[in-house]
């Protein structure tokens, strides 16, 4: 959908495995997946190696009751699978495992700059990004036995996304691909670039593109489209946002063309520009067809007067303020929670109770009113 050197993002469709198992996948319009990723083949030969370890050995699992997770009580495991899935090796050492890592280091000052790491130079750690295998690979005297490294290093936890098809349809998802650079060195984002790499060859940067399954769950959501199809509904979102709402276009689009009177359907949606504008050609259609009505604001684009999603719902705030309090429409917001979220129902209740402050706690009021009276719904990150 897009790619550029410092992001990209991906639409991707998800099949299960055995097409017998499909109705165990069914989705509802509204859906989250969670998705757990698995870690570079790169680094996780990279750790193998440092800790002098076979990939192909098994050992047992015995669990703790604050380490029970994913694993099978005294189930066998194979160091790559563990490497690979349960254990995070891509986000950073807490503070407690680089303490503990001192008593397995040999060289003095390795013992001093885990000891300064584990308590005030932390935030080297985290300004840095730095991982587990960037330590070790950083103090090669620290050598702790494989046990004490699993008893230290967190597990790993699967990231949400929300569905962006339709229930019915094929699972899909829109999918935005963290990389960034740190003093010149590139770092990915972990599920998403995982994703894009199944099956893929070769694979973006940033994934071992070696997997050819993905290991996921189905959770439900309290984004409902309102089982009134003849509701109107208003949907606002940037950037990958707009995954839940191209769902519930599709589903719109779906019950009109089922004979359901179909309420208003209106999307308010901020990007950068016209390349950004995920699933251009898709909503454009809908919108020609009339199943839903576009409201796109374009911050970067040339030519166009730089504007954001917020300030579309200022001018607007007529038919929006007679939508929500005369024709009853649901709200959905989806996004970034301190940033577009936030500055949406600031202006939102100001469209709703003109006058009212965002300083003062009133907004937030206005709201949760809305919330609390099944009118307004929040997917939001951060």
């Amino acid at each position: 959908l897009v790619n550029y050197a410092d992001r990209r993002t991906e639409h991707i469709q998800l099949l299960p495995v055995n097409q017998n198992d499909a109705i165990s996948v069914t989705h509802q319009t509204g859906d989250h997946i969670a998705i757990w990723p698995v870690a570079p083949t790169e680094l996780v030969n990279q750790l193998a190696n440092r800790l002098k370890l076979n990939l192909a050995d098994e050992f047992a699992v015995e669990l703790s009751k604050k380490r029970a997770s994913v694993w099978a009580e005294h189930a066998l495991c194979d160091v790559l699978t563990a490497l690979s899935m349960y254990f995070d090796i891509t986000g950073p050492p807490t503070r407690a495992a680089l303490h503990e890592y001192v008593k397995y280091s040999s060289d003095p000052r390795d013992k001093m700059s885990l000891k300064k790491l584990s308590s005030t130079d932390y935030d080297i750690i985290q300004d840095q990004r730095l991982n587990v295998v960037d330590v070790l690979m950083k103090h090669p005297s620290c050598n702790p036995p494989f046990d004490i490294f699993c008893e230290l290093t967190p597990q790993q936890h699967p990231r949400y996304y929300s569905i962006s098809s339709r229930a019915g349809a094929p699972l899909e998802l829109t999918v935005g691909c963290l990389q960034y650079k740190i003093d010149s060195q590139q770092h990915f984002g972990l599920c998403s670039n995982f994703l894009a790499g199944v099956k893929k060859s070769p694979p973006p940067p940033g994934n071992q593109g070696s997997s050819t399954r993905v290991w996921a769950a189905l959770q439900e959501s309290q984004f409902r489209l309102p089982q009134d199809h003849s509701r109107p509904i208003i949907m606002i979102c940037n950037g990958t946002g707009i995954a839940p709402f191209r769902a519930f276009i599709q589903d719109r689009a779906h019950q009109a063309q089922s004979g359901s009177s179909v309420g208003s359907c209106l999307l308010y949606f901020g990007c950068r520009n016209k390349q950004e504008l995920l699933h251009a050609d898709e909503l454009l259609r809908y919108q020609k067809a009339g199943v839903a009505e576009l409201n796109i604001a374009y911050s970067r684009e040339p030519g166009v007067p730089k504007t954001y999603v917020y300030e579309l719902l200022s001018q607007q705030k007529e038919k929006l303020s007679a939508l929500i309090n005369g024709g009853k429409a649901i709200v959905y917001i989806c996004g970034a929670a301190n940033t577009m979220a936030k500055d949406v129902m600031v202006t939102l209740a100001g469209v709703l109770r003109p006058g009212v402050k965002h300083t003062d706690g009133s907004a937030m009021e206005v709201m949760d009113g809305l919330i609390t009276n099944g009118q307004a719904f929040l997917d939001v990150w951060g």
